[in-house]
C-alpha cells in the first residue's frame, strides 16, 4: 500500500457507508436529489457517482461537469459525502483521433469498445499504453480532479472499478506493447544471449522477439509478468493523475469483483493505490460449491447457509491481508441479484445482517452498497436496490439502517480494529497460479484454498494469506504455521525463504508435489521438489498416481476411462501411522509417495510413505502426499484432514478462536473490542461468556447489556462490544 499525504478538508472521515447512486444514463436529477434525503435518513453517509468520459468530454477539450457538480453540491447541502468512480468510457472523438489504439488479442483481432455511451465501466477500453489515448485520458482525469476536487465533501476517488486479471482486456499484442516488452526484457536480461538461455530458444535480434501465443513455456512466464506489471502501472498512472490534481490530494481506491485466490493480484493493486476493496454478491455468483452436494440438486438453506458463512469470511479475509489490514467492501449486494434474465431473490433482513456482520468481522473499513434503488439499465435492470423503486423502506431496508447506525456510533472501533488471534497463514503464489493457468488447471489452487480455509475455519483457526513479498520482508516470522495448498510451482528463492522459516522455528505444512515445477514451468527433476525444500521436508519424490475423487468424479477430464491404462486409482485414504495412527486422510487429484531421508513417515499408502514429518533446524516441516484440501470440496463429512491438522496445530501451539460451540472472531483496537460470535449450526446455541477481567459486554445492534451468557440463533452472528463499565454506560446512553 502506497504511503502518502492525504487530506480531508471537512475533517475526520467516519466509517464510510455508501450506496451506488448515479451513472450515465441516469434517472432524473430532481428525483435523485429527493433520494439523497432518504439515504441520509437511513444512516448512510456517502454516495458513489460513476463518471463517464464519453459523456463529460463529448468533444475534445470541452468538459461538461455541470451534472457532476450539481450532484456533489446537493450532497454537501444534504450532509452526504461523495466518491467518484472513473470509468473512462472512451468518447467517439478519441477513437477517431487515435486509430490503432484498440487492444489486439493473441489471435490478432482488435477489441473494440462495446459501447462508449452506457453500461460498460470503460471495459475493455483501449490499450492504455497507446501514447495518444493515454495523454487524452490523462488530461481528462486532471481536469475532472481539479474541478470536482473543490467540493469539500469528496472522500476519495476510485481509479478503476473491478480491475480483474482478464487476459482479454489486460494482454495486448499491439506494436506499442511489443516495443515496451522488448525494453522490459532488455532491462531484465541485458543481452540476447541471457534471454536465449532463460527462454531456452534462440533469440538473434531484439526486433524479432515477440511474446508467445501458446501460453506455455519460459517465454510466456515473462509475458505474463510484464502484462501484470503494465496493469499496475496503468492503475498508478490513474491514481497519480487524480491525486496530483486534487487540491486536497485525497486517497485513491481500486477494487476487484472477487478475490483472486492463490494469486498476488490484490497485493499488486494495493501497492499502486491507497485503498483496495472487493465486490460482494453472495446471492449471485460469489459463492463456493457446496461440498458433498450431488450434481444437479438445489441445496436447501440448511446446506447452503453454513457454506455461505465460512465463504463470506474467506472472501473478506483474503482482501484484508492484501489491503494491508484496510480492506473495503467496495460493492455490497443490497437487493435481488441477477443479470440478463436470471433474477435472484431479495435478501431477507437476516441475510443482510449475517453478511454485514461477517464482513465487519474481517476488519473492513468501508462498505458501499449496490445500489440505493433498483438498477434500470441493461442486464441488471430491476435488481440490487436497498430501497424499492418507490424508495419506500422494507424490513430489509430497516435492518440495513439499524446496522449502519449502530456501527457508525462505534466508528472508532471499526476504523482501527484488527482481527486478532491469527497465527497461521496460507501461501499465495503467482508462479503457481501461472503454471496452473498455462496447463488448463486454473482454479485448482482456488479449490485447495477453499477446502483448507473451510477446515481451519470450522476448527476455530483464523488464517491470513501470505505472498512472497511478505515472506521477503520478514512478515513470515510472525506466524506459527504456514500452509502450502496445491503449490505445484515454487521458485528457488521462495523455497529458500520457506526453508529458512522452518530453520528459524516455524512449522510448514505442504501438500503433495511442492515445487514440482520451477517458476518458469520446467520440471524439478532432482528431488521432485523446489530446490531447498527437500532438506526441510526430509524426503524426496518417490512417484505419483492420479486418483478418483471421494465423490466419484475426476480431474484431467480430457482423458476418458478407455484411455486411462491404469493411470487412475480408486478413491483412497492415506493411512496414518505413529502419532497419526487411526487417521484416514482423504486423497484427491494425486497420491504421491516419498523416499524418506531424514524425516519420519506419518501416512502410508500401498506400503510406502505418503506423508512425512521432519525436524529441521528449530522447526518442523510436514508434507502430505495428496491434496486433502481439494478433497474437502468433494466431501461434506470427511474428518480426516481436520483430525490431522488438530495434531499439527496443537504441537505448534496455535490459538483457537472459539466460544465453546460458537466460533469467535475478535476485532481489537485501543478503542476496545468487538466480538463476533458465529453459529454455523442449524440449532440455537447458548454459551457462557469468558470476558476479560473488569470488562462488560453489550449488543452492538441493540445497546443492551449482555449477562454472562449469549444465545446465537441458527446460522447467525451476534456482535458484542467489549469494554469497561464506563464504556458500557456510554453505549447504553447512546442507544437509549
Amino acid at each position: 500500500m502506497r504511503k502518502m499525504k492525504r487530506e480531508h478538508p471537512d475533517g475526520a472521515v467516519p466509517f464510510i457507508f455508501a450506496a451506488q447512486f448515479y451513472r450515465e444514463p441516469g434517472l432524473p436529477i430532481a428525483e435523485l436529489k429527493r433520494d439523497m434525503r432518504k439515504i441520509k435518513a437511513l444512516g448512510l453517509n456517502t454516495i458513489k457517482i460513476q463518471e463517464a468520459w464519453s459523456y463529460d468530454e463529448p468533444a475534445e477539450g470541452w468538459y461538461d461537469f455541470a451534472k457532476m457538480d450539481d450532484l456533489a453540491g446537493e450532497a454537501e447541502r444534504v450532509g452526504l459525502k461523495v466518491f467518484f468512480t472513473m470509468c473512462l468510457e472512451v468518447p467517439a472523438w478519441a477513437w477517431k483521433k487515435y486509430p490503432g489504439s484498440e487492444i489486439i488479442n493473441q489471435e490478432g483481432r482488435r477489441l473494440y469498445s462495446r459501447n462508449g455511451y452506457g453500461y460498460t465501466d470503460g471495459k475493455p477500453g483501449p490499450c492504455w499504453n497507446h501514447p495518444g489515448i493515454r495523454k487524452a485520458a490523462g488530461r481528462f482525469l486532471a481536469a475532472f480532479a481539479r474541478r470536482l476536487g473543490r467540493h469539500r465533501n469528496i472522500v476519495m476517488w476510485q481509479a478503476y472499478q473491478e480491475l480483474n486479471w482478464w487476459h482479454t482486456s489486460l494482454e495486448c499484442y499491439c506494436p506499442v506493447c511489443f516495443n515496451l516488452y522488448r525494453k522490459w526484457l532488455k532491462r531484465r536480461y541485458g543481452t540476447l544471449e541471457r534471454l536465449s538461455a532463460a527462454w531456452m530458444i534462440p533469440c538473434r535480434a531484439w526486433d524479432e522477439v515477440e511474446p508467445t501465443r501458446q501460453r506455455s513455456g519460459p517465454s510466456f512466464s515473462d509475458w505474463w509478468r510484464f502484462c501484470r506489471e503494465q496493469a499496475g502501472a496503468m492503475l498508478k498512472w490513474r491514481a497519480d493523475a487524480l491525486r496530483g490534481n486534487d487540491p486536497h490530494h485525497r486517497p485513491v481506491s481500486v477494487n476487484v469483483s472477487g478475490p483472486h485466490l492463490g494469486q498476488e493480484w490484490e497485493w499488486m493493486l494495493a501497492d499502486n493505490a491507497d485503498i483496495c476493496g472487493v465486490s460482494f454478491y453472495p446471492g449471485y455468483f460469489h459463492v463456493a460449491p457446496v461440498p458433498g452436494l450431488a450434481k444437479g440438486r438445489i441445496p436447501g438453506r440448511a446446506e447452503l447457509l453454513p457454506n455461505d458463512i465460512w465463504h463470506t469470511c474467506l472472501w473478506f479475509d483474503s482482501i484484508r491481508v492484501a489491503a494491508r489490514g484496510k480492506p473495503w467492501a467496495s460493492e455490497f449486494q443490497a437487493g435481488a441479484p441477477g443479470g440478463a434474465f436470471y433474477h435472484g431473490s431479495d435478501p431477507a433482513p437476516e441475510d443482510m445482517r449475517r453478511w454485514l456482520l461477517l464482513a465487519l468481522s474481517a476488519g473492513v473499513k468501508g462498505i458501499s452498497f449496490w445500489n440505493h434503488r433498483p438498477e434500470f439499465f441493461g442486464g441488471e435492470g430491476h435488481r440490487y436496490g436497498i430501497f424499492g423503486n418507490d424508495m419506500a423502506p422494507s424490513p430489509k431496508t430497516r435492518e440495513i439502517g439499524a446496522i449502519v447506525k449502530s456501527v457508525t456510533r462505534r466508528g472508532a472501533l471499526f476504523e482501527s480494529g484488527r482481527l486478532a488471534d491469527v497465527e497461521a497463514a496460507i501461501l499465495v503464489n503467482d508462479d503457481n497460479a501461472r503454471l496452473l493457468d498455462m496447463h488448463s488447471a486454473a482454479g485448482m489452487e482456488v479449490k485447495a484454498i477453499q477446502g483448507l480455509y473451510r477446515t481451519l475455519w470450522r476448527m476455530g483457526v483464523n488464517a491470513d494469506f501470505i505472498a512472497p513479498t511478505d515472506m521477503a520482508s520478514g512478515k513470515i516470522g510472525g506466524y506459527k504455521v504456514i500452509f502450502l495448498p496445491f503449490q505445484m510451482a515454487i521458485s528457488g528463492a521462495n523455497a529458500e525463504l520457506l526453508a529458512e522459516y522452518v530453520r528459524g522455528g516455524g512449522v510448514l505444512v505442504a501438500e503433495a508435489c511442492p515445487g514440482r515445477y520451477s517458476e518458469r514451468g520446467m520440471a524439478n527433476l532432482g528431488t521432485g521438489f523446489a530446490p531447498g525444500l527437500a532438506a526441510a521436508l526430509g524426503c524426496r519424490d518417490g512417484g505419483i498416481r492420479m486418483c478418483i475423487e471421494q465423490d466419484g468424479t475426476h480431474y484431467n477430464k480430457g482423458y476418458e476411462p478407455a484411455t486411462w491404462h491404469d493411470a487412475f486409482i480408486a478413491p483412497a485414504h492415506l493411512k496414518g501411522v505413529g502419532e497419526f495412527k487411526g487417521i484416514a486422510l482423504p486423497a484427491s487429484f494425486y497420491v504421491e509417495t516419498f523416499k524418506v531421508t531424514t524425516g519420519a513417515p506419518i501416512f502410508m499408502h500401498g506400503g510406502m510413505a505418503a506423508g512425512v514429518r521432519n525436524a529441521y533446524g528449530r522447526g518442523t516441516a510436514y508434507v502430505l502426499g495428496t491434496f486433502p484440501s481439494v478433497a474437502m470440496m468433494h466431501s461434506a463429512k470427511d474428518a480426516g484432514l481436520e483430525r490431522a491438522l488438530e495434531i499439527i496445530i496443537k504441537r505448534a501451539k496455535v490459538r483457537r478462536a472459539r466460544l465453546g460451540k460458537l466460533l469467535l472472531r475478535r476485532l481489537v483496537s485501543d478503542a476496545g473490542q468487538v466480538w463476533f460470535a458465529i453459529n454455523p449450526s442449524g440449532k440455537p446455541v447458548t454459551q457462557k461468556l469468558a470476558l476479560p477481567r473488569g470488562a462488560e459486554a453489550w449488543n452492538l445492534l441493540g445497546g443492551m447489556k449482555v449477562p454472562d451468557r449469549i444465545t446465537v440463533d441458527a446460522f447467525s452472528v451476534e456482535a458484542l462490544v467489549i469494554g469497561g463499565r464506563a464504556a458500557a454506560s456510554e453505549s447504553a446512553e447512546e442507544h437509549a
